[in-house]
């Protein structure tokens, strides 16, 4: 993410935190795309109730937010937190796990998201590798029986 739209994020972190609500529209506005792939691609909830519940947590959360961290990131991190509410822990990580590698999560941010170690998330890629390639191998063979 380019450095001038976290600055542009940290600061609408910084005025929701002052009660700033044009500044959670336009955090919003940002987001909701994004919020709506990755609960689509994470549980069968309602995705507006989860998207709203985040932001909820953005507008109660927003004097507590670090600086230092990611927007991204805590956004992320606060919606998992509500899909984990609608959905088993462990297929919601691992949904979660692909979707934001796949998306372009670098190592730390999505172990951060998820709060697992780096060696969690190397063991759930392999798994996640070692099961693609078995699908694929069994689809092989269907399609050459």
């Amino acid at each position: 993410m380019p450095a001038d739209q976290q600055t542009a994020e940290s600061r609408w972190v910084a005025q929701i935190a002052a009660g700033d609500r044009g500044a959670l529209q336009a955090l919003y506005e940002t987001y909701f795309p994004r919020l709506t792939r990755f609960f689509s691609h994470l549980t069968a909830a309602p995705v507006e109730d989860l998207i709203n519940d985040t932001f909820l947590d953005v507008w109660r959360q927003s004097g507590t937010f670090n600086v230092r961290e990611s927007v991204w990131v805590w956004i992320m991190r606060l919606a998992l937190d509500h899909a984990r509410r609608k959905q088993s822990t462990d297929t919601l990580d691992k949904s979660a796990l692909a979707y934001l590698v796949y998306t372009g999560g670098s190592r730390d941010e999505v172990a951060e998201i998820l709060n697992l170690s780096f060696t969690t998330i190397d063991r759930l890629l392999i798994q996640a590798r070692t099961a693609l390639r078995e699908c694929n191998r069994v689809q092989a063979q269907s399609l050459d029986a």
